[in-house]
């Protein structure tokens, strides 16, 4: 409310418990989500929740992924990523170090592999490399910032082979013309996100200037 009153805009309440980084979009009515937003929301039914989600964000599509089970916050940004209106990422486990998190994943990609943005087009995914949970620390790769051109990655320390293939799979997911900056989140993502969650969108195309 206090951000409506500065920017001089109109406050939109709608009745779900929705977090960050539990909900994204593609700008153009395809949403993806956990089965965590469900959950969170168990008092309402699919459909009502799907209305609401399509009454206040726009979603004309709303998509259900599974989120990694040693993963706390069931947030979809943790392990997917849309870089276009057309292209998402999504992680890819080593399924001799992590079996039931590779299988999980793949499942995922092949689920959206199959959703339609357009009447011919399909949704292009984009597999790329998340390290083995390490104790009770999930590293990801997916929790970055797309911002002006530039997509900010967090990196581990986990190897020079394994951060070049990640950036390697944002230069293919990305649109021409943008470039990869890396950053150490070593520390932050022991609080549970790395660069997305520490981080606070906002934008508007016209600034309402106070005189």
């Amino acid at each position: 409310s206090a951000l409506a009153e500065t920017l001089g805009a109109p406050v939109f309440r709608v009745p779900l418990r929705l977090e960050g980084g539990v909900f994204m979009t593609n700008g153009r009515g395809l949403c993806v989500t956990t089965t965590t937003l469900a959950v969170q929301n168990s008092e309402l039914a699919f459909a009502e929740l799907a209305r609401q989600m399509n009454r206040a964000l726009g979603c004309s599509q709303l998509v259900f992924l599974e989120s990694p089970s040693d993963e706390a916050t069931g947030h979809v940004d943790m392990f997917a990523k849309f870089t276009s209106p057309d292209t998402v990422l999504v992680g890819a486990f080593d399924p001799t170090l992590s079996p039931e998190e590779a299988a999980r994943m793949d499942r995922n990609a092949r689920l959206l592999e199959d959703v339609r943005i357009g009447l011919r087009r399909k949704l292009r995914v984009v597999r790329v490399p998340m390290p083995a949970p390490v104790g009770t620390v999930f590293h990801s790769y997916t929790n970055s910032l797309l911002v002006n051109g530039t997509a900010v990655v967090p990196t581990y320390g986990r190897g020079a082979a394994e951060e070049a293939a990640v950036v390697e799979a944002y230069e293919r997911a990305l649109p021409p013309g943008w470039r990869v900056v890396t950053v150490d989140a070593s520390r932050v993502i022991e609080l549970g996100g790395a660069v997305h969650c520490a981080a606070l969108e906002l934008r508007f195309a016209s600034p309402r200037r106070r005189s």
